[in-house]
């Protein structure tokens, strides 16, 4: 017997033989199972996170875009009326306005304020005259407002931190006034101007402006007023303002197409030349509402709030309350909206409802009272 080969027989005898390594068909199906359930989870968890991303996100926004609006309208409706001084010291007859030809956009209204109201229920198309007073020609076009929503313009002078200096006798085509820093580049031909005195004012256009030995003259001519003649004489601490105009709407962006897009708070106000000039300044607002506060019992604050068509005495309206809905960009939610909004929370007009908007966007209502300073 072989010695060598007996030992290998040995060897093999002692080595214990091995099974085949690797997972039964159970425990791959049992592994991939537990697999996909825990990325399920995992997408899931992801899903939620990002929808309630998007929708803080978007609330978000809509308290930003609020905030700006209710801020940049409260200042500008705190100085309606504004004259160089409180407009109640003497009314808007004794504003003489000889700016050729006249319209809507060159006229200090009755107290500095004009509101307009949407009463339209049926076969509405955005006409101006679906608005109690019918909106101005020379302000918009047709359509051109966003239907359901109120429309407010302001008037008021603004400061060019300049007095007269003679040329003051009203039969005189010139005004003169001292040239200072601030109003450098601030006037040029064709700008409507506001005079006051606190006692009486002028509204004209003017038709040329030159400067020399510290004065800046700006004419009056016929050519753009109907008289070069002022209403009055002026001393030397009368002021020179612009005169603002401005009319605060919402209306929508036009997409590529030209189909209406994005709601927005539009401003178009009275620019250089005299010309009317129209920019969007928030997006998502989809509409405002006002009401407008009567001091009818001369006791400085209001004693009702009413449609701009019942207002008997714009110079006694001393407060308002603004309402609007402002909504989130874009979808945040599976969830149609389908609540129906009252935007200023009162009984006085049921057109101050808004909705149901039936999309998945999310709305806030945001409203507030604004004291009129110069009332």
């Amino acid at each position: 017997m072989n010695l060598n080969n007996n030992t290998q027989m040995q060897t093999r005898d002692i080595i214990p033989k091995l099974s085949a390594g690797g997972f039964s068909l159970i425990e791959l199906m049992i592994a991939m199972t537990v697999g996909l359930v825990i990325v399920a989870a995992v997408v899931q968890i992801f899903v939620r996170s990002h929808a309630t991303y998007q929708l803080d996100e978007g609330l978000s926004r809509v308290q930003e875009n609020a905030r700006f609006s209710m801020d940049y309208l409260a200042k500008d409706i705190r100085m309606a009326g504004y004259m160089g001084c409180n407009s109640k010291l003497f009314g808007t007859s004794a504003v003489s306005n000889i700016v050729k030809p006249p319209n809507q956009s060159t006229i200090f209204s009755s107290g500095g304020i004009r509101g307009y109201r949407y009463t339209c229920t049926t076969a509405c198309s955005g006409g101006l005259a679906e608005w109690d007073p019918a909106l101005p020609g020379d302000f918009f076009l047709a359509g051109e407002v966003r239907t359901g929503s109120d429309v407010i313009i302001i008037n008021r002078g603004s400061e060019l931190g300049t007095t007269l200096t003679g040329n003051t006798v009203p039969s005189n085509a010139n005004v003169q006034i001292v040239n200072t820093a601030e109003i450098a580049g601030q006037i040029a031909a064709d700008d409507i101007l506001l005079l006051s005195d606190c006692k009486g004012a002028d509204i004209f256009k003017a038709t040329n402006t030159s400067s020399g030995s510290g004065i800046v003259t700006v004419a009056h001519a016929a050519a753009d007023n109907t008289s070069p003649m002022l209403s009055k004489p002026y001393g030397n601490d009368a002021r020179l303002m612009k005169l603002v105009s401005r009319a605060y709407y919402i209306s929508s962006k036009p997409s590529i197409s030209g189909t209406p897009n994005e709601p927005g708070l539009f401003l178009k106000e009275l620019g250089s030349g005299g010309l009317l000039s129209g920019q969007e300044l928030v997006g998502g607002v989809e509409s405002m509402k006002i009401l407008y506060g009567e001091d009818t019992a001369a006791t400085g604050s209001a004693a009702k709030y009413v449609v701009p068509a019942s207002v008997a005495d714009w110079t006694k309206v001393v407060s308002m309350r603004l309402g609007i809905i402002v909504r989130t960009p874009g979808a945040v939610d599976a969830a149609l909206d389908t609540k129906t909004y009252d935007l200023l929370d009162d009984t006085v007009s049921a057109l101050d409802n808004f909705g149901p908007a039936d999309d998945t966007r999310r709305r806030r209502v945001f409203n507030t009272t604004i004291r009129v300073r110069n009332h």
